[in-house]
């Protein structure tokens, strides 16, 4: 029995974004599909702290 690998539990817009990646780094899709991974995570922890960065609207409370 084989194991999925990371490439086959990316949606299938995924799949295709990996895929032409692979095709012009010309890396394996299983090495793409962890890079393409990666980036995504650093990328949300970049949003993650701007948002953090940004001050919060004050409420009227009066």
């Amino acid at each position: 029995m084989s194991e999925i690998t990371v490439f086959e539990m990316l949606a299938p817009e995924a799949q295709a974004e990996v895929m032409a990646l692979a095709k012009d780094l010309g890396w394996a899709l299983e090495d793409a599909a962890i890079e393409y991974l990666r980036v995504g995570r650093s990328m949300a922890t970049v949003r993650s702290l701007e948002q953090m960065r940004r001050k919060a609207p004050v409420l009227n409370l009066a």
